[in-house]
């Protein structure tokens, strides 16, 4: 995470914080385990992250990378759910092309 971070999230459900940078990865952090390292790195993403969301109700890791490309991970096994690209964004509004 040599690059910084550009957004995170906390979901105290499970309590992991996410962060992810310009490096293009995602990293998971879970609170509490001694070490000080992300207990998992998820790696799909091509470009850096520019923005992501905790789905507490649905146990979901929402990614926006540079590249508008979604990816959706689930919370629980980590594997990979969902790719949703193009994408055009906004803070206030998603649109993805079918």
């Amino acid at each position: 995470m040599n690059q910084g971070v550009n957004a995170f999230d906390y979901s105290p459900t499970v309590n992991v914080i996410v962060t992810g940078g310009a490096d293009g990865v995602l990293r998971v952090w879970h609170l509490g385990m001694l070490g000080g390292e992300p207990t998992v790195k998820l790696v799909d993403h091509s470009s850096r992250i520019v923005d992501l969301v905790i789905n507490d109700v649905d146990q979901h890791i929402i990614g926006l990378s540079a590249s508008n490309v979604i990816r959706v991970w689930d919370l629980q096994s980590f594997g990979l759910i969902q790719v949703k690209t193009p994408c055009s964004y906004s803070r206030d509004h998603l649109h993805c092309v079918r």
